[in-house]
């Protein structure tokens, strides 16, 4: 074999068997020439071919390095099992049917997109649409009472800072919640008081009291499946809350962000139960849709919809209008349907794993969500340490830190299953359980 011949089954072996991974600076050609006993011309004819075959690449004044050939292996990272994540699962996100309903805006529509619609209750035909869906389900009411906002958390903030009819100007909260209603309230500097809504319900005496005593405005509640507890209000204590609130003149906020995923068909809303007069409802598009849409409706009372508009347009000229005649084709296919029944069908699956899973250790659910809140024995192991072990572990779950306005009960963690693929969701708990299993306490109703 020549000394060409040689030198350069040596390099290309050296590549190929991963002694030299991709990036390896190859020894110099004078080591290289001292090595193989031979003239450094050959050497340079050898790193010639292998340069011409992609193989390696020279840096001036460095030296020469491998391009292609084995690459050293990344490091595998253990990614960390989120049962704090409560994003909708993006595997479900409609991407090809909402992509079909962009393109017929942007084909349809262009000469409309780039300047102000100068209707700040929305889209029109958008508002039609969500007036029908809303029909379908018991929620009768009609375009002039339905105004689209830029997401859920624009329409608190406006009703947060608007003048009642009732001129109270106190905020009652339930607690936990969700935790931007708590931001708001704080970072506004707006007067409010709160009431514990936990496993067990609420207070309903000390709730008339707080209604008869204190100049309330409005009452932010969330009637099924709420935050953190994933809790729901049977019919009967909704009545009794429409009660009390038209009976001390206070306005209801339902924030009915999951209704699209409700399966008993006999539930009501506040909306229905009150007749309208003192409630406002409230709808998200991006649980069942995906985030990014940050569309909402709103339904109020006639007596409270100009100061709303009025509100809005100070802050929002025109939302999206993009997204808004987007949102309009999609409700009226076929598609919304369809995906509507397919992301139900997964979230429900994934609901009775958790639930299955929890009472085979123990612990009693009594609701279709996919969220639960544990509660821990502080005499075993302080929220700090449990906190410290997870995160040892690779175990992320809810510490419920903003769920809670000021002081929150230490004892107590939530996990949310609903953004795991179904397939991994036992094997997930079974890996948490096996860390906090012996610290949960079993005998309170999750």
């Amino acid at each position: 074999m020549t000394k060409y011949a040689t030198v350069l089954a040596y390099i290309t072996n050296m590549i190929n068997n991963g002694t030299w991974p991709v990036g390896t600076k190859l020894p110099s050609i004078r080591s290289l020439a001292t090595q193989f006993q031979c003239n450094k011309d050959t050497v340079s004819h050898v790193l010639q071919e292998l340069k011409y075959q992609n193989i390696i690449y020279a840096v001036a004044k460095s030296g020469n390095y491998v391009l292609t050939g084995v690459e050293q292996p990344t490091p595998v990272i253990k990614q960390p099992i989120k049962f704090a994540n409560s994003m909708p699962d993006e595997t479900l996100f409609p991407y090809n049917d909402f992509r079909a309903c962009l393109n017929q805006v942007t084909q349809t529509s262009h000469e409309h997109l780039f300047t102000y619609f100068n209707n700040p209750a929305g889209y029109p035909p958008l508002i039609t649409a969500i007036n029908d869906y809303f029909n379908t389900q018991h929620l009768f009411t009609h375009t002039g009472q339905i105004a689209i906002t830029s997401g859920i958390q624009q329409a608190l903030y406006i009703l947060t800072r608007m003048p009642f009819p009732n001129h109270k100007q106190t905020i009652l909260l339930e607690q936990p919640t969700y935790h931007q209603m708590n931001a708001l309230v704080e970072n506004l500097t707006t007067d409010y008081l709160t009431i514990t809504r936990n496993a067990n319900g609420l207070d309903w005496d000390a709730l008339e009291n707080i209604f008869k005593t204190q100049p309330i405005k409005f009452f932010y509640t969330i009637p099924r499946f709420s935050v953190p507890y994933g809790q729901s209000y049977t019919n009967r204590e909704r009545a009794k809350l429409c009660h009390l609130a038209q009976k001390y003149d206070v306005y209801l906020v339902e924030d009915d962000y999951f209704a699209d995923f409700e399966n008993n068909s006999r539930v009501k809303t506040l909306y229905e139960q009150a007749h309208v007069d003192h409630v406002i409802y409230l709808r998200s598009f991006s649980k069942i849709i995906f985030p990014a849409l940050r569309l909402g409706a709103v339904i109020m009372p006639p007596k409270l919809f100009d100061s709303f508009i009025n509100e809005k347009q100070l802050i929002d000229y025109d939302t999206n209008m993009f997204m808004q005649r987007a949102l309009a084709i999609y409700l009226t296919s076929s598609m919304f349907t369809r995906h509507r029944h397919q992301i139900t069908t997964a979230y429900h699956q994934k609901a009775r794993r958790l639930n299955t899973f929890l009472q085979q250790h123990g612990i009693k659910k009594n609701n279709l969500a996919t969220q639960v809140v544990l509660h821990f024995d502080t005499t075993k192991i302080s929220a700090l340490m449990l906190t410290e072990l997870l995160k040892q572990q690779n175990l992320e779950v809810n510490m419920l830190t903003t769920n809670y306005i000021g002081q929150r009960p230490l004892n107590l963690f939530s996990i949310d299953v609903r953004n795991m693929p179904s397939a991994t969701i036992t094997a997930n708990l079974t890996t948490l359980w096996a860390v906090i299993g012996i610290y949960i306490i079993r005998d309170v109703d999750a």
